[in-house]
C-alpha cells in the first residue's frame, strides 16, 4: 500500500515537472519590458542606492552605485550630480572636474535637442 502510494506520487510529480517544462511562459520578459526601460529603471535603482549610502555618509559606496546608475543609464544627470557632489566630500578635485565637465556636456546636449525638438527639425 505505501509502495503504491509512492509510485502514485512519483507519477504525479513526473506530470507536474514535464509539464512546467513544456508549458512556455505566459509573459515573457520581452514582453513586459523593452530594454531601453529596463536600463533606466535599473539606474533608477542604483542611483536611489547611491542616495542612501550618502545619507549613511558612506561616500566610496555611493560613487560605486552612482557609477553603476550612469552605466546603465548614460545621460541620468542627477546621477552625475551626486556623483560630484561625492567626489568633492572625499577630496578627489581630478575626479570633481571630469564629473563636471560631463555634466556640462550633457546639459549643452539637453539644451540643443529641446531647441531641435521646438524648431521641429529632425537630426
Amino acid at each position: 500500500m505505501v509502495a503504491n502510494i509512492r509510485v502514485h506520487l512519483f507519477v504525479v510529480f513526473v506530470l507536474v515537472v514535464s509539464l512546467w517544462l513544456l508549458v512556455p511562459t505566459k509573459y515573457p520578459i520581452e514582453e513586459l519590458y523593452s530594454k531601453d526601460e529596463y536600463f533606466e529603471d535599473m539606474s533608477i535603482v542604483y542611483y536611489d542606492l547611491g542616495t542612501l549610502c550618502m545619507k549613511r555618509k558612506d561616500y566610496k559606496k555611493a560613487v560605486k552605485n552612482f557609477k553603476t546608475s550612469i552605466n546603465y543609464f548614460s545621460q541620468n544627470i542627477k546621477a552625475y550630480r551626486q556623483l560630484l557632489a561625492c567626489y568633492r566630500v572625499l577630496g578627489k578635485t581630478k575626479k570633481a572636474d571630469a564629473v563636471k565637465t560631463k555634466i556640462k556636456d550633457l546639459e549643452d546636449a539637453l539644451k540643443t535637442e529641446q531647441i531641435t525638438q521646438k524648431l521641429g527639425v529632425s537630426r
